[in-house]
């Protein structure tokens, strides 16, 4: 049985949890390593990562193109697996040459046209950066057919092949020459073995596609490209403002802190992905209230994780990271503000996608990046703590457009004391864990007020009734205990 044979006979489920581990071992090696990296990289060098990190993103987002989104699109309808490949050959020439030109004329630009210096990032640097988000397209591309034909266990294998070998060479370097460079080095090299690997997997074949196809495969993952960079303003360009509001050491403290928000985003993911394909059809088929108390249930969840992780990451930070990072414990809370307010708004936005209203999302996601944008630039004179407000300013103001238009499409009946309760008990809990510098006492209450946020959840008919049945199944079971013990 040939390996495509065995990706059809595997359930979907299994697949599945296979995408997610792979997903949590590539994205889950920051969470890993920052313990060490901390030990080993002062403030500064970590400001700095971060910023080059932003920078490669950015441009990744631009080399890239959005191609792998038209091999969803394009290839995706086709129903023979030849002319699947061959669609999919053709994106991956286009990829690699808008790749190639992209990134030729910015290698030109940093290293001979450049009119300024820069001032906190070396041209060497940005040159590594550039061999990674080169390669950006062709890894993204060549994930994605593997997605597509369900080889689960190859992408599987790349993932955590591709992260033993990054974390290998990054102790290499940490243990013996710490230094920026070296670690970008380390990323480089990485990405061109996955690369390769991927190449040697796949075998595209090299195919330029006729006029008309070009067109229409560019004309629809420009537009994917520009949303993506809308995007970007409020989850990455932020970087920019603390770098220059105030230095490399400040931006070093608030990488540490935004990697827990990342970490709760990724923890949100199994709920989001059980329910994002599946919402609509809940509402078509049960209703709209059902649709509304599994929405608001997710929130409880995000709440609960959010409030959690607040005090749980200021225990981290206190025991095992050196005292440097300490204003990073403090910024944790604000960075997990604003990304609460983005999860929620990803869960409250169903009205706009069930009307197909794709337009008015992209008016409320530009308005609120503007916005963003606007208030860094305005609040930046009061350092990390104005640009975190700003960005807390902006995602909630997204959450509550996205709330009002979406309810406008197609009013669920949400319940009003749940939103209420969900607010009081985050900001309660923000506080405190702001306010709390006790190692035991952040362990104590990460445990506590976790169970505290999901008491909304019982405002629900459905789970009063399923936890008085529970509540009465566990005293019959009791009651049955002690008849037997009696009759002996």
């Amino acid at each position: 049985m040939t390996q495509t044979e065995q990706a059809k006979h595997r359930s979907p489920l299994a697949n599945i949890l296979t995408y997610g581990l792979g997903l949590v071992v590539n994205k889950g090696v920051a969470l890993i390593m920052l313990p060490i990296m901390a030990n080993y990289l002062v403030p500064a060098q970590i400001g700095r990562l971060d910023l080059l990190a932003s920078i490669g993103a950015v441009t990744g987002i631009v080399i890239t193109f959005a191609l792998h989104e038209a091999l969803y699109r394009f290839v995706g309808e086709e129903q023979s697996r030849g002319k699947q490949f061959q669609k999919a050959s053709q994106i991956f020439t286009v990829t690699c040459l808008v790749s190639f030109l992209i990134a030729t004329s910015l290698f030109l630009f940093i290293n001979w046209l450049n009119p300024v210096s820069f001032e906190l990032v070396s041209t060497t640097e940005l040159n590594l950066l550039l061999v990674c988000a080169s390669l950006e397209g062709i890894l993204g591309l060549s994930t994605a057919w593997l997605r597509m034909q369900d080889k689960a266990i190859t992408f599987l294998i790349i993932s955590v092949g591709a992260t033993v070998l990054q974390i290998g060479l990054i102790l290499t370097v940490l243990f013996n020459q710490p230094s920026v460079e070296l670690i970008l080095a380390c990323g480089a090299a990485t990405y061109t073995v996955q690369a390769i690997a991927l190449l040697f997997i796949n075998r595209f074949s090299v195919t330029l596609p006729n006029r008309k196809k070009l067109i229409s495969y560019l004309s629809y993952g420009g537009p994917l490209m520009l949303t993506a960079l809308v995007g970007f303003s409020l989850n990455g360009a932020e970087r920019f403002f603390v770098a220059y509001s105030t230095d490399l050491n400040t931006l070093g403290q608030y990488a540490i802190a935004i990697k827990f928000s990342f970490a709760m985003c990724i923890l949100v993911q199994p709920f989001g992905m059980w329910w994002m394909p599946k919402r609509f059809k809940v509402m078509t088929e049960q209703g709209y209230a059902k649709t509304s108390e599994i929405t608001q249930l997710g929130i409880i969840y995000i709440t609960a994780l959010t409030v959690s992780i607040a005090f749980a990451a200021k225990a981290f930070i206190l025991l095992a990271l050196p005292d440097a990072y300490l204003l990073s414990a403090q910024l944790v809370i604000g960075t997990l503000l604003f990304a609460w307010f983005k999860e929620v708004a990803e869960l409250l936005n169903i009205g706009i996608l069930y009307k197909k209203k794709t337009k008015l999302q992209l008016w409320i996601s530009t308005g609120s990046s503007v916005l963003g944008l606007l208030l860094m630039w305005t609040l930046g004179q009061y350092g990390v703590w104005g640009i975190v407000f700003a960005l807390v300013a902006a995602q909630a103001t997204k959450a509550v457009c996205v709330y009002i238009f979406s309810q406008q499409q197609a009013p669920l009946p949400y319940l009003p004391q749940v939103f209420m309760m969900n607010i009081g008990t985050l900001v309660l809990c923000l506080l405190l864990a702001f306010n709390l510098n006790s190692l035991w006492g952040c362990l104590l209450f990460a445990a506590l007020t976790a169970i505290i946020s999901v008491l909304p959840a019982m405002l629900f008919r459905g789970i009063q009734y399923k936890l008085r049945s529970f509540v009465i199944s566990i005293l019959m079971v009791l009651n049955k205990k002690k008849t037997r013990h009696n009759h002996c």
